[in-house]
């Protein structure tokens, strides 16, 4: 099934927000197989999406993906970019505890998904 991790806020920006700092125990093994971050429609600028701590939006070190900011089309965001990960075999060998998000502006936030059986 595809579960919700919800919206990853980045309060300050170039911090690394765990992908599920949302959940009761954030730093708990959260065993799937895919995992997907989203661009939100209201964001301005970058969202950088990592595998572990230590990364950084200016060297890129440890940087998996950068999404770029929604297109809009007369104001209205038409196109949000998106990144996703999947493994498909093994029993559930990607952890979502282990990915976090960075964005360029304070505030500004990723949907985070990740699929298990």
């Amino acid at each position: 099934m595809w579960h919700s991790l919800g919206r990853v806020t980045c309060a300050v920006a170039g911090a690394m927000y765990r992908a599920t700092v949302n959940e009761t125990a954030p730093t708990a093994r959260l065993a799937c197989f895919s995992v997907f971050v989203q661009q939100l429609p209201t964001n301005t600028s970058y969202l950088y999406v990592f595998r572990g701590t230590g990364g950084s939006i200016v060297t890129l070190a440890g940087c998996l993906a950068i999404l770029p900011a929604p297109s809009l089309t007369g104001g209205i965001a038409t196109n949000l970019p998106y990144v996703a990960v999947t493994v498909p075999q093994g029993v559930a060998p990607l952890n979502a505890a282990d990915f976090y998000v960075a964005a360029e502006v304070a505030g500004e936030a990723a949907l985070v998904s990740f699929v298990r059986v």
